[in-house]
């Protein structure tokens, strides 16, 4: 992929973006795949949100992938209000057709 157009450097855009650079000695001790790679950088956003104060779980992220089942994204969700966690998890019960899964499946 071009994650090495967003890390070519020290200060890059992705170190901006994230606001710490926790990631790169974890990245540097266990050669890891580019799913990995954004496993871990999906993570350290989600602690740093945490530490600002909003409600966000590791495991309400949502990986959005290519047909190709290429990794594209992660989609989740952060809010500082109870109600915010509370409507996500409602919304993650239906898919992308419209069908509603039973709470706890």
């Amino acid at each position: 992929m071009n994650m090495h157009q967003y890390t070519a450097t020290d200060e890059n855009a992705l170190t901006s973006f994230m606001g710490s650079d926790r990631r790169k000695k974890k990245i540097r001790q266990t050669p890891a795949s580019f799913d990995d790679t954004c496993r871990l950088i999906a993570k350290e956003y989600l602690e740093n949100l945490r530490a600002l104060g909003y409600l966000a779980s590791d495991s309400d992220k949502i990986p959005v992938r290519t047909e190709r089942d290429a990794l594209l994204y992660y989609l989740l969700f952060a809010s500082k209000h109870p109600r915010g966690a509370e409507f996500w998890h409602k919304i993650r019960l239906i898919d992308s057709h419209g069908q509603r899964q039973l709470p706890g499946f």
